[in-house]
């Protein structure tokens, strides 16, 4: 089985989501139609990179560069500076 290891780019918003699929076109339309919970309130969504995967460990892997420092200075390089509205206070409150 082939995987593809994909980043996609809020057109909204400015964030990017990284994911992996074995069907790109049926995953591509799923995002577009927003069936795609971490995308749906994201859309338009833009595909700017994809890459194959031979197993699926190679796609974790994949997906583990794409999210650490070096993948987003990668993304950063291609695309401008990220939005980082993910990013949470995680302290308590009380």
């Amino acid at each position: 089985m082939r995987y593809y290891v994909y980043i996609l780019k809020s057109e909204r918003d400015g964030g990017v989501y990284v994911s992996h699929t074995d069907d790109m076109a049926l995953e591509m339309a799923r995002h577009e139609a927003g069936e795609i919970r971490d995308t749906k309130y994201r859309l338009p969504v833009q595909l700017i990179h994809k890459e194959p995967a031979k197993s699926f460990k190679q796609v974790k892997m994949r997906k583990r560069y794409w999210s650490g420092r070096e993948g987003q200075k990668e993304i950063e390089s291609w695309v401008g500076k990220l939005q980082r509205h993910f990013e949470k206070d995680k302290r308590r409150k009380r």
